[in-house]
């Protein structure tokens, strides 16, 4: 299994499902990047890190930290309880801007060698383990990385590939194509909803080679990382603590990667609408933004103490106190495949309310574990949030619906079955 990032939503999705895998009998090992994320949770499979930065690239990055004042990610889910205000909190206003000059062309040209090399590496042990399969979790450029899928199929290995957004959503006109290349040079390509099975055949990827497989839930990476087990409004108070905020605000938290398909500005303009019936209301504002905030900075100092912003990247530990402090997630994205977001929200039993795009309207009942709400829409995403804020009651009630349905549809013996089929009916091609 591949799945060159070691940290993220597709690294912590690849360790749940290589996990399971392992339970059925399958021998899995994961060829990843250095440093792995969980690799301190003791993972029932075997890994290998081609993917590891050269020290000239440690040297680029060290230097943009300092120029940046960027924190070092750690490696480790270490429990919340470790935690304390100031290291949640310390880079409150960091990475607002992009990183750009000659030190970031710099870093991110050795990125590009560095991973070519990687690939070079990851192929090559596949060979010598003579493993049958090569699953690929993750592609970063498919003009270019089809020469590994073809290579892979060189040495006799059969490509199974997860397409968890069928084409990126900052693709080019002729992204299409180049995607299409990509995916007909695979043996199978799995995906989580049904509309993107449509989009792949669009492509020309004809049926037999596609498999609709859901998204897991993210029940093991929440045990991970879970405290206060026995008493959630103690782990609420614990986590406000840590963030610094008030213990009778309404929390709406917005967490992940920032882009502009992620309708952040929409979710601003929501909470400010909501300041009219909630004037405590705060939203949490947790992930990294490669391209800055700029575009959303004049909204944010509008909402002034209404915002808490973390704009860096996440461990685990520090996710799992973002969802721990929130009432409910926001999802108020313009365009969507799936969302591992969703799925953490549904393992830390916290309602969302997310927009009808994608396969999202698939993993969420309307009324019954958040509430969906056209895209592009910040009245009705404002009029969402206030329902599901100004009643604690079905709060509670919409957010233990997420658990359920987290553990009764989007288990992981089950995908990982369907998985394993599609494994077997391509290994005997």
């Amino acid at each position: 299994m591949i799945e060159p990032n070691g940290q993220g939503g597709i690294c912590h999705y690849t360790y749940c499902l290589a996990n399971e895998l392992r339970t059925q009998n399958f021998a899995i090992t994961l060829a990843t990047a250095e440093p792995y994320e969980l690799a301190c949770a003791s993972p029932s499979f075997g890994i290998v890190t081609p993917f590891q930065p050269s020290m000239e690239r440690r040297a680029v990055q060290w230097v943009l930290r300092r120029a940046h004042s960027m924190p070092t990610l750690a490696a480790e889910p270490v429990a919340p309880a470790t935690l304390t205000k100031r290291s949640m909190n310390a880079s409150a206003q960091l990475e607002t801007r992009s990183v750009g000059g000659v030190a970031g062309r710099g870093s991110r040209w050795l990125a590009r060698r560095e991973y070519s090399g990687a690939w070079r590496r990851a192929i090559q042990f596949a060979q010598q383990q003579r493993f049958e399969i090569s699953h690929i979790q993750w592609v970063r450029d498919p003009v270019r990385d089809v020469q590994y899928v073809r290579s892979l199929r060189d040495r006799g290995i059969r490509v199974v590939m997860t397409a968890h957004n069928v084409l990126p959503h900052d693709a080019s006109k002729n992204a299409q194509n180049e995607w299409a290349t990509l995916y007909q040079a695979a043996d199978a390509v799995i995906v989580h909803y049904s509309r993107a099975a449509d989009q792949l055949a669009d492509m020309g990827i004809e049926q037999p080679r596609i498999a609709v497989i859901p998204h897991g839930n993210y029940l093991p990476i929440r045990a991970l990382t879970k405290s206060h087990a026995d008493d959630p409004q103690a782990a609420r108070r614990a986590a406000r603590d840590l963030l610094d905020l008030p213990q009778d605000s309404p929390v709406v938290l917005f967490f992940g990667l920032i882009r502009p398909y992620k309708g952040l500005d929409y979710l601003l303009d929501a909470v400010a609408a909501l300041r009219g019936v909630l004037p405590n209301v705060r939203l949490l504002l947790a992930g990294r933004a490669p391209d800055g905030l700029s575009p959303f900075m004049d909204r944010i100092r509008a909402l002034g103490d209404a915002v808490q912003l973390i704009p860096r990247y996440l461990p685990l530990r520090e996710a799992s106190v973002c969802f721990e402090a929130c009432d409910v997630v926001a999802l108020p994205y313009t365009e969507a495949s799936q969302s591992g977001v969703l799925h953490l929200a549904y393992a830390h039993s916290r309602p969302v309310v997310a927009t009808t795009v994608g396969g999202v309207p698939e993993a969420v009942r309307d009324g019954v574990t958040g509430y969906l709400v056209p895209p592009r829409d910040a009245t009705a995403l404002s009029e969402a949030l206030r329902s599901v804020l100004c009643d604690p009651e079905l709060c509670m009630r919409l957010g233990e619906e997420g658990w359920r349905m987290a553990h009764e549809h989007f288990s992981w013996d089950r995908i990982a079955m369907e998985t394993g089929r599609m494994y077997e009916r391509v290994a005997t091609q």
